[in-house]
């Protein structure tokens, strides 16, 4: 899977005003490289929520997931 992001996803904060970035997305898609679209998705949707602790984010926060098929 290829996975799409705005910057409101690697530039979101926790409630300290630290960003995500985009070391802790690399590492969050090498969990597992062979998932599908949707559980990838909703993996860095889970990582982004845990990581901003409650904290709203303060600009838009899409993914999309690709996936060629054979």
């Amino acid at each position: 899977s290829i996975l799409l992001y705005t910057d409101g996803c690697s530039e979101r904060l926790d409630q300290t005003g630290q960003e995500y970035g985009l070391d802790r997305l690399s590492k969050m898609l090498c969990e597992d490289p062979d998932t599908s679209p949707r559980p990838l998705l909703e993996r860095g949707l889970r990582h982004l929520d845990k990581f901003a602790q409650g904290s709203a984010p303060i600009d838009d926060v899409t993914l999309m997931a690709i996936q060629r098929i054979h």
